[in-house]
């Protein structure tokens, strides 16, 4: 038991490192690229799935969980989150993982309003 709640300390503080690192402008960013790339093989006929989608929040839903490792590569540029990731075990880093996937996905609302903005500036 002591082990399990030593993960979690480990795990919760290398997390807190990681929204440190990277502030949610920077998960726009990501989001934005990943989108703009959709977007591009959309309208070359190059999708394999040939999927649709009626808005941006329909979109996340289904692609948001591709930019975590870019994330979690984005917060290794800083040192301390870099070197406490890379200690932990696959199971910890796993676990560090989910909880970046289940914090991008609790900010929805704000990273898709933020994305709107960026595409309406852009058109």
């Amino acid at each position: 038991m002591k082990r399990l709640v030593k993960a979690n300390e480990n795990t919760d503080n290398v997390f807190s490192l990681f929204k440190d690192a990277v502030s949610t402008d920077e998960i726009v960013s990501e989001l934005k690229d990943a989108y703009q790339a959709w977007e591009d093989a959309s309208q070359e006929n190059q999708q394999i799935d040939d999927l649709q989608f009626s808005n941006l929040a329909d979109w996340f839903e289904n692609f948001y969980s591709s930019i975590i490792g870019d994330l979690i590569t984005k917060a290794k540029e800083n040192y301390d989150f870099e070197e406490k990731y890379n200690n932990l075990s696959n199971d910890e880093q796993n676990e560090v993982d989910n909880s970046v996937k289940d914090y991008v996905y609790n900010l929805k609302n704000d990273l898709v309003n933020d994305l709107q903005q960026e595409n309406n500036e852009n058109e």
